[in-house]
């Protein structure tokens, strides 16, 4: 099942967006979401699978919602549906950070925004994921070529050692064979 917190400052759009979602999938769980405290509280203990967030509110504005979602889990797709999304908006806040936007008059295009906005976030996860191993394997290395290092300094050092005792026992062996021959 999947579970979609909505977060609206009223519960007017939740029949229209039950309808539109069920539509298409019958197993959906649309947490109403009507605040600040509550949305956080749904985000940390109820594991949703979207968020689905009106951008006007009086209680929570979209950018305060976005990003708290994103801090709390950046992986869950966030999508703002609106009455009116002005274009300065989306360029210039937090839409343009979102995963997905979409006006109320076109509610009927949000299972294809979702299905959008799930896979450019599973996308971007495994990216992620792929970059840590990354840098997981670049510091292995970085720590293998410290070592490897550290040892070759180690082993020169052994070799001067060396060298100086084997020069010394060379003059000793000298000496003693000047001190035989002279006596």
């Amino acid at each position: 099942m999947e579970k979609i917190i909505f977060l609206q400052d009223s519960d007017k759009d939740l029949q229209l967006i039950s309808e539109n979602l069920k539509q298409n999938d019958n197993y959906i769980e649309i947490i109403l979401c009507t605040d600040g405290v509550s949305f956080k509280q749904h985000l940390l203990h109820s594991h949703p699978d979207f968020v689905i967030s009106d951008y006007y509110m009086q209680s929570i504005n979209g950018t305060e919602a976005l990003m708290l979602s994103k801090e709390i889990n950046p992986w869950i797709p966030f999508i703002f549906l609106s009455n009116k999304i002005v274009e300065s908006y989306v360029n210039e806040t937090a839409l343009s950070n979102a995963d997905g936007y979409l006006l109320r008059d076109n509610i009927e295009y949000l299972p294809n925004i979702m299905k959008i906005a799930r896979h450019n976030c599973y996308k971007s996860k495994k990216i992620q994921l792929q970059n840590n191993d990354l840098m997981q394997l670049s510091e292995s290395v970085d720590l293998h070529g410290r070592i490897l290092k550290d040892i070759r300094e180690r082993i020169n050092k052994m070799r001067t050692q060396d060298l100086i005792h084997l020069e010394k026992l060379m003059d000793n062996i000298k000496n003693e064979r000047s001190a035989k021959t002279g006596s």
